[in-house]
């Protein structure tokens, strides 16, 4: 199966047919979150968040991972800082996530905040696991995909020509 880039058809197996841009950012959230998760050996609990959990990523949403990757080893000890911010078992919780994500998006939508939102969400979502949090690690997520319809990223994406266009044009 290829899958077409601009003039390119780029052969990539197992690789979402074109229409990969009917997946939405949930779905990447939820896969780049499961793949956190996996990383940390909650695997039960990645596997809880995405119904294709074991499916290749088509190559737009392997070139997203690849800059949450290095978003993740450039800015780790930042993301560290705001999640020690938040009191995982506190009662304002829920708040204090919401207004740190709603100031991601004060401005602008542009696919930086967007792959800054992805990473702080499956940070905060590892952390909540590793402190044997699961059900506030569900919560998180949750509350992401809430944001995502909130602030219409996936419209975003579509006003943006689509995935392979996100993830190959300019758009940070």
């Amino acid at each position: 199966m290829g899958l077409a880039i601009g003039a390119f058809n780029v052969h990539v197996p197992g690789a979402l047919p074109p229409q990969n841009d009917l997946y939405t950012i949930k779905d990447f959230i939820c896969q780049y979150t499961a793949t956190r998760l996996r990383e940390s050996n909650f695997h039960r609990l990645a596997d809880s968040l995405t119904g294709f959990a074991n499916a290749e990523p088509s190559l737009a949403y392997g070139i997203l991972f690849k800059k949450c990757f290095r978003l993740t080893e450039e800015k780790q000890e930042e993301f560290v800082d705001i999640c020690n911010q938040l009191n995982i078992d506190g009662h304002n919780f829920k708040e204090v996530y919401h207004r740190i994500v709603v100031q991601i998006f004060s401005d602008v939508v542009n696919l930086g905040r967007i792959l800054a939102f992805t990473v702080f969400s499956a940070e905060l979502v590892v952390r909540c696991a590793r402190q044997g949090r699961e059900d506030r690690a569900i919560e998180v997520a949750s509350l992401g995909a809430d944001i995502v319809t909130q602030r219409r990223l996936d419209q975003w994406v579509q006003d943006q020509g689509g995935w392979d266009s996100v993830a190959l044009g300019g758009h940070e």
